[in-house]
C-alpha cells in the first residue's frame, strides 16, 4: 500500500494533487483512457479488456507461467502510468504517461516538464524562491 503524501512551495501556494504521484491507467477500445482506482487496479483493467480478474493479478504479480504471452501483451501495450506533472514553462499541471507518451505539455508544447516526484526538493516552479516539498501525510492507501 502507498504512503499519500502532499507536494507544495514552502513559500508559495503553489501545489500538486496529493497522493503517491499520479495514477495507473487501462486504455479502451476507443483509445481512451479509463483511469484505475487503487486498490482496484486488477479489476478495472479486467473489465475494460476483458479479461478475467486472476489473469490480470498474475500480470501485476509477474507471474508468467500463469497468463498467456498475447494477455501478457495486450495487458502490456494498453496500461500505463499518469504522473503528475507540471511545465516549467506555462506552469500547466497535467496527468501524462512519460514512458510511452514522452515528455511535452499539452498546453504550449514544450518539453520542460517534471513530473510531481522530479519536483520534490527543488526550486518552485512559479515562485523561484521556496522549494517543492514532499510531505507525509500520515495516511496509507
Amino acid at each position: 500500500m502507498p504512503q499519500i503524501f502532499e507536494f507544495k512551495c514552502n513559500q508559495c501556494d503553489f501545489v500538486f494533487p496529493r497522493g503517491w504521484g499520479g495514477v495507473m491507467y487501462v486504455k479502451n477500445e476507443k483509445g481512451e483512457k479509463v483511469i484505475c482506482p487503487h486498490p482496484a487496479e486488477a479489476f478495472t483493467i479486467a473489465k475494460v479488456l476483458g479479461l478475467e480478474s486472476g489473469e490480470v493479478f498474475a500480470w501485476l504479480l509477474r507471474e508468467s507461467a500463469k497468463i498467456t504471452p498475447e494477455k501478457k501483451e495486450l495487458i502490456d501495450t494498453r496500461t500505463g502510468f499518469d504522473s503528475n506533472c507540471v511545465c516549467l514553462d506555462c506552469l500547466d499541471q497535467f496527468r501524462l504517461d512519460i514512458v510511452k507518451e514522452g515528455k511535452k505539455c499539452p498546453q504550449c508544447g514544450r518539453a520542460n516538464i517534471k513530473t510531481v516526484q522530479e519536483s520534490a526538493g527543488q526550486i518552485c516552479p512559479k515562485c523561484k524562491k521556496g522549494t517543492v516539498e514532499k510531505i507525509d501525510t500520515g495516511i496509507i492507501s
